[in-house]
């Protein structure tokens, strides 16, 4: 059985940023699939995230920012989406599969 802990991170966005977008992408296998701090004006659109520990990690805080129409699916201890301080934060028109501790 997997557990997800595997130590790997797909995408790593430590310092703050704007106007970050994460599109198109194919992420799967990983402890963490995407952890971005302090962003604002991210856009995280049309990507496969599933069997990750944790899919989507926004930690620090952040604002005016969109997860839309991604196919999201965390390991069964995991976030799908885990989002910290981060205000106007729009989740729309995904697919997250009920299989985490948390989807949202």
């Amino acid at each position: 059985e997997n557990t997800y802990i595997n130590g790997k991170t797909g995408i790593y966005v430590a310092s703050a940023g704007d106007s970050f977008r994460i599109t198109g992408m194919g992420i799967v296998y990983l402890e963490h699939g995407i952890t971005i701090y302090n962003a604002d004006a991210l856009a995280i659109h049309d990507n496969f995230i599933a069997e990750c520990g944790n899919c989507i990690e926004l930690r620090g805080s952040g604002q005016a920012s969109k997860i839309t129409d991604n196919l999201i699916g965390a390991g069964y201890k995991g976030y799908s989406i885990y989002a910290q301080n981060f205000g106007g934060l729009l989740i729309t028109a995904n697919n997250i599969f009920p299989r985490g501790s948390s989807s949202v």
